[in-house]
């Protein structure tokens, strides 16, 4: 296979983020269960990424790099700092990451 086969056959990761709808669920500070339904833009994960990613010292959260590399917010597309994603709330983060995994699950 050359190069333009390769690309033909979708070797390279798209740059272009992809809209995916997450719901949050989470109790407020009355312990009412609320949801928050809202969509996120995903960058798909490419090989470079997950490289960076796991060159990270043992000191450092790899998903917190994850969401920090992947997952935009807004119509304006804002990126999430690391220090915002180490930051999140653990079941915004859990809801986070499966839509990261959604985005760059292959397609039937």
């Amino acid at each position: 296979m050359n190069l333009a086969q390769l690309q033909a056959a979708g070797a390279f990761v798209e740059a272009a983020p992809v809209k995916t709808a997450v719901t949050w669920t989470r109790q407020n500070a009355a312990g009412e269960e609320v949801s928050d339904s809202f969509d996120v833009w995903v960058r798909r994960r490419s090989f470079g990424t997950l490289e960076r990613v796991a060159m990270l010292g043992e000191d450092r959260s790899k998903s917190a790099k994850m969401l920090s590399e992947c997952v935009l917010l807004g119509d304006a597309q804002e990126a999430i700092t690391y220090e915002q994603a180490y930051q999140l709330d653990p079941s915004l983060a859990i809801v986070l990451v499966n839509a990261v995994q959604e985005a760059n699950a292959p397609k039937a």
